[in-house]
């Protein structure tokens, strides 16, 4: 659909009206499905990978943002020991 200037004018997303989860609570229900030991840093590097990546930076932020969580990630810090 054109507008009166003759360009096109820009769809606005479509909602379904439902709300949506904060994101947080949307990663962490991607994250409690992968398997414990690693395995999620392993599908990171072999995505980089199957995307012809040259380089991959992975963040660790070591901060507790909500201290009500139990320590779901002490397994992980294995991996992020310098």
């Amino acid at each position: 659909m054109a507008s009166s200037s003759g360009r096109p004018r820009k769809r606005r997303p479509e909602f379904s009206g439902m709300e949506q989860p904060p994101l947080i609570k949307q990663l962490r229900g991607i994250l409690s499905e992968y398997p414990d030991g690693g395995q999620i840093l392993k599908e990171l590097i072999q995505n980089a990978d199957d995307a012809g990546a040259s380089e991959l930076k992975i963040m660790l932020e070591s901060r507790r943002i909500n201290r009500n969580l139990t320590d779901e990630s002490a397994e992980f810090t294995k991996f992020f020991q310098v």
